[in-house]
């Protein structure tokens, strides 16, 4: 073999190493983003409308990091509703739900375009104890039933007093967030809250167990996590390769001079 055969076969298995491990280190989705938007709530079902109240959609709003930084504020996304019977509550990740496409962010510029798929709706953080208080006090809390996931708290000047200014709502959820661009996946979290002035958590809860709506704003925070960037053991392997060729390629010039 000539010296320039060989050295090409070496630099070829060596941009072959390069891109491989280059494909290896691609970029996943990483960062925090936050949307807004407004939400109806019954018994069963959450429903969802953006800033202008446009249905099964959402807008972004700052502040945005990492991958999601290049998303302009108002930028839109989808979100499809909720179901107690479709998306039922609590169970282990990624076999209690898989609603592929839950949320998704379109490609835009420079952003690669996101797909959440929803794999877990956690459980309220609190007990039913309070949620049928006759004399609603600041700082009680409620989860109303085992397969709610909402955590409610009354708002007040005092912690305990009889004076309810309004009422916190949230819950959690968490999932795979898909880059469109690369296929790549990642995990998210994200939680949504909301505050509902002039209300106590005990008059949100009578309303919808009567079959009532509950309706307002809501603010939502996502964090997106990256996988640890390690490179396939056959990546591995074939970029050792391409080193090994390059090491053999010197010591034949050695040996030549």
């Amino acid at each position: 073999m000539t010296k320039t055969s060989f050295a090409s076969k070496v630099v070829a298995v060596g941009v072959l190493s390069f891109a491989a491990l280059s494909s290896a280190y691609a970029t996943p989705l990483g960062g925090v983003f936050n949307t807004v938007g407004s939400s109806s709530v019954n018994l069963t079902d959450i429903t969802f409308v953006n800033i202008f109240s446009v249905p099964n959609l959402f807008n972004v709003s700052p502040p945005t990091t990492g991958s999601f930084s290049t998303l302009a504020p108002g930028a839109s996304g989808s979100i499809a509703n909720l179901n107690s019977t479709l998306q039922p509550v609590g169970g282990n990740n990624e076999t209690a739900i898989t609603d592929v496409g839950w949320m998704s962010l379109p490609i835009a510029g420079a952003f690669p375009g996101a797909r959440f798929d929803l794999e877990f709706i956690a459980p309220g953080a609190f007990t039913s104890t309070l949620c049928g208080a006759a004399t609603p006090h600041a700082g009680d809390t409620c989860t109303p039933f085992a397969g709610s996931p909402f955590s409610l708290t009354n708002l007040g000047p005092v912690p305990g007093g009889t004076t309810v200014t309004g009422v916190l709502v949230g819950f959690s959820i968490s999932g795979d967030a898909i880059n469109l661009t690369t296929s790549e996946e990642s995990d998210f979290t994200g939680s949504f809250s909301t505050q509902i002035n002039g209300t106590t958590l005990q008059a949100i809860i009578a309303t919808i167990g009567s079959g009532g709506v509950i309706t307002n704003s809501y603010s939502a925070n996502f964090t997106v996590t990256p996988p640890s960037t390690v490179p396939e053991p056959a990546t591995v392997s074939l970029f050792g390769a391409g080193l090994i060729g390059l090491g053999l390629l010197q010591r034949r010039r050695r040996a030549k001079k």
